[in-house]
C-alpha cells in the first residue's frame, strides 16, 4: 500500500483532477496516521472541491486541531464560512 507522505505526490493527484485517487489515498493516509495534518487539511480540500460543505468543514477543523499554528486550514474555514453566509463564524 502506498501512502503518500511528501506534498508533491499527493498535489500531482490533485493537480492531475485524479480527485477520486487522492481521496482513497488521504483517506488510507488518515486510517493509518490518525492525527496526519496534510491528510486531513488535503482531504478538506478536496471535500471543499466536491461540494461537501460539512465534510469540508469537519477535516479542517480536525487539521486546525492537530496544527494550530499553521493558516491554511483558517483561511479555507474563513472562505467556507463566507460562502454559506455564516460570517459570525469568521470572526
Amino acid at each position: 500500500m502506498m501512502l503518500l507522505k511528501d506534498r508533491s505526490n499527493q498535489q500531482i493527484y490533485m493537480e492531475n483532477g485524479k480527485l477520486y485517487r487522492a481521496k482513497d489515498v488521504f483517506n488510507k493516509q488518515i486510517a493509518h496516521f490518525p492525527n496526519s495534518y496534510s491528510g486531513h487539511y488535503f482531504l478538506g480540500k478536496i471535500h471543499a472541491s466536491q461540494g461537501s460543505v460539512k465534510d469540508a468543514e469537519s477535516e479542517f477543523q480536525r487539521a486546525l486541531e492537530l496544527m494550530r499554528e499553521r493558516l491554511e486550514p483558517k483561511f479555507e474555514l474563513i472562505d467556507l464560512y463566507k460562502n454559506r453566509g455564516e460570517s459570525a463564524k469568521v470572526i
